[in-house]
């Protein structure tokens, strides 16, 4: 028995609510996802009226698109801060963190590594492809209905593959969101190339074997076997290998009730497993604001008036060996009178006065 139009209404829009509430409430950025993710669901089963404009279900169809939309974009208002206050913070944040955190720069950015230009035109390249195969499939009404579930990621992963090419940030959640496109269309090819292999006699090797590898039954071995033999190294690399964060060892031999200072990272960590230890910052921009933010890019530069802010008694800093390491504040408070350097634990170096 199908349910009728406002019943799908009122259960689409009741529980797309209650979802993007729940979001607003666990991270900020959940204000400027939720009308993403309405548009999403909008794209999904407006691409499917579009392909299947002959349905019976179209009422029903309609009643899921407007309630599902509707009770989407309603979290944000309903989230802690509110509709204007979050609108605020965001942009706040923005502003505070511009030129100060890699995050919020563009991958095209003087001095910045050369993989993130490229990972910026990757997916620059992959959302306009994706853009125009889903142009022609909405012109064709005999689209399968994956596509619609394709159209409907690509709503969320085409604008994060754009604001990639002027922010880091989005970089890697185009990439995250392109990824399901990207093997819709690698199905698609394989589909092609196994349909045309088996339309021509195995008159050579390359036939004969564009046939074995595009066949379902053959990657229905392999699969498992992959996940059998990735398995191990998944369990190791997971939950294993950082059932604790690297930095925990190091913050163990801070003193009791020390004043912390280092990167936004350890200092995070710090919060949560050290709570006696005060930190001088930690990764909440928005909290501290951009004066202090610059102080501290000046302290990691050694360009401040000392290695540490006043006050500080304890200092943990990246090992020279890290990829994270900071040369100049390390050099700058060895070469300090009154660190006492309590030794090289897990990658850190710890400072204690």
């Amino acid at each position: 028995m199908q349910l009728s139009p406002i019943v799908n209404f009122i259960v689409a829009s009741t529980t797309a609510a209650i979802l993007s509430t729940l979001g607003n409430w666990t991270h900020l950025s959940w204000l400027t996802l939720s009308p993403l993710v309405a548009a999403s669901w909008a794209t999904y089963w407006l691409f499917l009226r579009l392909t299947s404009p002959g349905a019976p279900h179209r009422a029903r169809l309609a009643a899921l698109l407007v309630g599902g939309t509707i009770g989407l974009a309603t979290g944000p208002l309903a989230s802690p801060y509110g509709l204007k206050v979050g609108v605020e913070r965001t942009l706040e944040t923005q502003r505070i963190t511009a030129g100060l955190i890699t995050e919020w720069v563009s991958p095209f950015t003087a001095g910045l590594s050369l993989q993130w230009p490229m990972f910026a035109l990757f997916v620059g390249v992959m959302a306009l492809a994706t853009l125009r195969w889903l142009f022609n499939e909405a012109t064709d009404c005999s689209a399968p209905e994956p596509v619609a579930l394709a159209a409907c990621i690509a709503t969320v992963a085409i604008p994060f593959a754009f604001a990639g090419l002027f922010s880091i940030r989005f970089i890697g959640l185009a990439v995250l969101t392109l990824g399901p496109l990207i093997a819709f269309g690698a199905t698609n090819i394989a589909d092609t190339t196994a349909t045309a292999a088996r339309r021509n006699p195995d008159t050579n090797a390359l036939r004969h074997w564009a046939r074995i590898l595009t066949e379902g039954d053959e990657w229905r071995r392999v699969l498992p076997a992959v996940f059998i033999v990735l398995l191990p190294a998944v369990l190791w690399l997971g939950p294993i290998n950082h059932a604790r964060t690297e930095e925990s060892r190091a913050i163990t031999v801070l003193p009791q009730g020390c004043r912390f200072f280092g990167t936004a990272g350890v200092s995070n960590v710090v919060i949560l497993e050290r709570p006696d230890v005060r930190v001088w910052i930690d990764g909440r921009a928005d909290y501290y604001g951009r004066g202090r933010l610059g102080q501290a890019t000046g302290y990691f530069a050694g360009a401040q008036p000392s290695a540490a802010p006043e006050g500080t008694t304890c200092v943990i800093l990246p090992s020279p060996e890290s990829r994270y390491s900071l040369p100049p504040a390390t050099s700058r408070i060895n070469a300090e009178p009154g660190w006492d350097y309590r030794g090289r634990i897990n990658g850190f170096d710890v400072w204690v006065r």
